[in-house]
C-alpha cells in the first residue's frame, strides 16, 4: 500500500502530538490489564510462506482499508497517541467482524482517563478503558485537541460507546517479533508503542520479512497513524528493522459489536 518510509528526521520533525509515556514493567507487567499472548505461535519456517499468502489473497489489514477507505484518526497537536492506536485497533477488529465502519475518537477515552488533562500514557491503559466502557464516536465526541472539553462527555454518547468495544485482548511481549507476527499473519491488529519515537501507533500488516535459518533477519512493518491522510502515504508509513520493533504492544482481537 505504502512507500513511505518513516525516518528519524520524519518522526521527529513535524507539528503533529506525540505523547507516549514508556509502560514501566517493573510495576506495570505482562497481563496485568489483559491476559497474555495466547495464539498459536506462527513457526519461523512457515512465516515468509504465509505472509506471501496472506498478500497474494489480500487477506490483510492494509487490504481491508483500502476496501472499506478506512481514514487514519488525528490526534492533532494532543498527546493522546496511545489513546488513538488502541482505538484504530478496536475500530479494524469491529469491521473486520462485519461491524459498520465507524470513525471513533481516541480524544473521549484519553479524556475520561487523564481527568481531561493533554497528557500521555501507554496503549494498554486505553485499551483496557475500551474494555470496559467502549469509545465515543466522532459524530458524539470530536477528535484531536479540540475534543478535550467536558461538555462532550454524556451518558448519550457513552451508550453509544458501548457498541465499540472489545471483549477479548492480549497484552503481548515488549519487543516480542514472534508475537507481533503471529498477530498480523492472524489478521490481528496491534497497538504498538516505540519508545525511540515517543509514539504509539497501530501496526496493521508485515511490509516486509526475511527469515533464515531460524533467525528473523529482516522485519518491517505498515503502520496506520494518528495524524490525519495527509500524513504520509495516505495516513499509512513503513517502519524499518529496529524502528519496526514495539516497545509495547497489545491487540484486541474480538469485537462487542461485531
Amino acid at each position: 500500500m505504502t512507500g513511505f518510509i518513516v525516518t528519524d528526521r520524519e518522526a521527529h520533525e513535524h507539528d503533529y502530538g506525540t505523547g507516549l509515556v514508556e509502560r514501566d514493567y517493573a510495576t506495570n507487567p505482562v497481563g496485568y490489564c489483559s491476559q497474555p499472548f495466547r495464539l498459536p505461535l506462527v513457526p519461523r519456517s512457515e512465516m515468509e510462506e504465509r505472509w506471501r499468502a496472506q498478500k497474494r489473497s489480500r487477506a490483510t489489514l492494509g487490504d481491508l482499508i483500502k476496501r472499506k477507505t478506512i481514514k487514519s484518526l488525528n490526534q492533532t497537536s494532543s498527546n493522546y497517541c496511545w489513546a488513538y492506536s488502541s482505538t484504530m485497533a478496536t475500530m479494524l477488529t469491529g469491521i473486520a467482524a462485519g461491524q459498520r465502519y465507524e470513525p471513533l475518537s481516541g480524544t473521549s477515552i484519553a479524556c475520561k482517563i487523564k481527568n481531561f488533562r493533554n497528557q500521555g500514557g501507554w496503549c494498554s491503559q486505553s485499551l483496557e478503558y475500551i474494555a470496559e466502557h467502549g469509545v465515543c464516536r466522532i459524530a458524539d465526541w470530536p477528535q484531536g485537541k479540540e475534543g478535550i472539553r467536558r461538555d462532550m462527555d454524556s451518558p448519550t454518547a457513552w451508550k453509544k460507546a458501548r457498541k465499540f468495544r472489545v471483549t477479548e485482548w492480549m497484552d503481548l511481549e515488549p519487543r516480542n517479533l514472534d508475537q507481533l507476527i503471529s498477530c498480523l499473519l492472524h489478521g490481528i491488529p496491534v497497538a504498538t508503542d516505540f519508545n525511540w519515537w515517543r509514539h504509539s501507533v497501530c501496526t496493521i500488516q508485515i511490509a516486509d520479512l526475511k527469515v533464515r535459518q531460524g533467525r528473523i533477519v529482516s522485519f518491517d512493518s505498515e503502520i496506520k497513524n494518528s495524524w490525519g491522510n495527509n500524513w504520509g502515504d495516505g495516513g499509512h508509513g513503513i517502519l524499518a528493522s529496529k524502528k519496526a520493533i514495539p516497545d509495547g504492544m497489545i491487540a484486541p482481537f474480538v469485537s462487542a459489536g461485531g
